[in-house]
């Protein structure tokens, strides 16, 4: 194998979001397979919790973070996902983390129910001043 060939293949994203869903390296592949795993809504990114798709710490909670937002785009009620994704993996920090800062975010929208009209767009958005400090999960 060549050094280009190798450095193709190792150009890739744990997860990213492709504007529409959430793609995911599924780990139950790895490391004989590099493949994915794609999360169009909420029952998707359930599975991918629950079924070990998605593992560590991080990307759990990451995982879990962008469910609810896609959970809030699609017009959702973002208590019952919340519920959803958390009980995906009960003793998961990261993910009862990020979903409890999820709603938070979408309460401080204007809707304490988690409603629809300004939560996706907050829940999506991250202003580009603020960045990701280590140790603030």
């Amino acid at each position: 194998m060549s050094k280009s060939e190798i450095e193709s293949q190792l150009n890739f994203k744990t997860l990213e979001w492709r504007f529409d869903h959430l793609r995911l390296i599924d780990q139950r592949r790895l490391p004989g397979r590099l493949e994915y795993f794609e999360c169009h809504k909420t029952g998707d990114f359930i599975e991918a919790i629950k079924k070990l798709v998605v593992r560590g710490a991080p990307a759990i909670g990451c995982t879990a973070a962008y469910g609810l937002a896609l959970a809030a785009k699609r017009g959702e009620d973002l208590n019952v996902a919340a519920e959803a994704l958390k009980n995906a993996r009960p003793t998961a920090v990261n993910l009862t983390w990020a979903i409890d800062r999820m709603m938070k975010t979408a309460s401080a929208a204007g809707d304490p129910k988690g409603g629809h009209s300004h939560s996706p767009r907050r829940c999506l958005h991250v202003p580009k001043n603020r960045t990701a400090r280590r140790g603030t999960y």
